[in-house]
């Protein structure tokens, strides 16, 4: 595989189940591989639960993995569950699905890519409207409004393709070490 060269959109998505399932050693690998080739990256994730103040959080794992400079958190949430969840135990407000938008769109506009790192799976909510990582991902036109999918399905399962018909570029499955890539 030497001499393959990474070809990925500018804004990258890396999502997963749940937690602990790969997400993070995922989007250093590819940020590893990018910054490789000469590219400049940097990682967003949204909504970081389950990390004190002070502690690297998964940002702070990917700096040190992949040696990628240009990390940010959204907002940051000490108790480890769902993000709108950890912020009504925690009296805190979660920035609107917009400010995520424009925070990637900032990145974007001095980066080669962007890897956005989700928190759970694909429909699990990042703000207090019900707007999902799926919302940020497929849908940026649809800012100023709740996303396609029923209310009912927003919860944290994964869902293998976007029900709103966006095309994915591809997918990581598997183990860490042991993961099948398609795209």
């Amino acid at each position: 595989m030497s001499g393959t060269r990474v070809r990925l959109p500018v804004v990258v998505l890396v999502t997963g189940t749940d937690t602990d399932v790969g997400k993070t050693l995922t989007t250093a690998a590819l940020a590893a591989a990018l910054q490789a080739q000469g590219a400049s990256v940097a990682v967003y994730k949204p909504v970081q639960t389950g990390v004190a103040a002070g502690e690297g959080g998964d940002m702070g794992e990917v700096r040190r993995l992949a040696g990628t400079r240009d990390c940010a958190e959204g907002v940051r949430l000490t108790l480890p569950m769902a993000p709108v969840a950890a912020a009504l135990r925690e009296s805190r407000t979660l920035p609107a699905l917009a400010v995520h938008v424009a925070a990637v769109q900032s990145l974007a506009a001095g980066h080669d890519h962007v890897l956005v790192e989700g928190a759970g799976g694909l429909l699990v909510a990042l703000d207090h409207d019900g707007n999902t990582i799926a919302d940020m991902a497929f849908c940026p036109a649809r800012l100023g409004r709740r996303g396609g999918v029923p209310q009912r399905t927003r919860h944290t399962q994964s869902h293998p393709a976007d029900p709103r018909g966006a095309r994915r570029s591809g997918f990581a499955c598997g183990r860490p070490g042991d993961w099948i890539l398609a795209t």
